[in-house]
């Protein structure tokens, strides 16, 4: 078993009580592959450095500027396995997509909640299906 220095501990969780950022302790020199996808958390506090690295493909040995994912001051970004063999994309087409009314508003939601009595609805019942698609 690998032990994970004290010394990153606390810079989680400085990390969790400044920016709310999860705590993910890994043990060093586990890269189950030779390379990673860059993934950042798609906001807009993403850096504009870190947003164009986005989906790109990096290899451990040879960091970009600023090094990996997560390890500049501040950043959320992950690093998730690069496996060749796997499709990242798929693609899907759906057609006649119809809501089920008008787009509920904060207020209809916040009245379900209140008075729903636990009724479970659907995307569609809310009328934002068709942006869900969208989008």
């Amino acid at each position: 078993m690998t032990l994970i220095d004290p010394q990153e501990y606390r810079e989680a969780f400085v990390q969790y009580l400044r920016k709310g950022t999860p705590i993910r302790f890994e043990t060093k020199n586990t890269q189950p592959t030779t390379h990673y996808i860059w993934r950042t958390r798609r906001d807009g506090k993403v850096r504009s450095s870190h947003a164009e690295r986005e989906g790109q493909v990096f290899s451990w040995d040879n960091p970009p500027e600023g090094g990996h994912p997560g390890k500049d001051y501040g950043c959320r970004c992950t690093a998730e396995p690069y496996l060749p063999d796997t499709s990242e994309f798929m693609e899907i087409t759906l057609q006649d997509v119809l809501d089920g009314g008008a787009a509920w508003s904060s207020r209809d939601f916040a009245n379900h909640y209140y008075r729903g009595n636990s009724r479970g609805v659907t995307v569609h019942e809310t009328g934002h299906l068709s942006a869900i698609v969208d989008e």
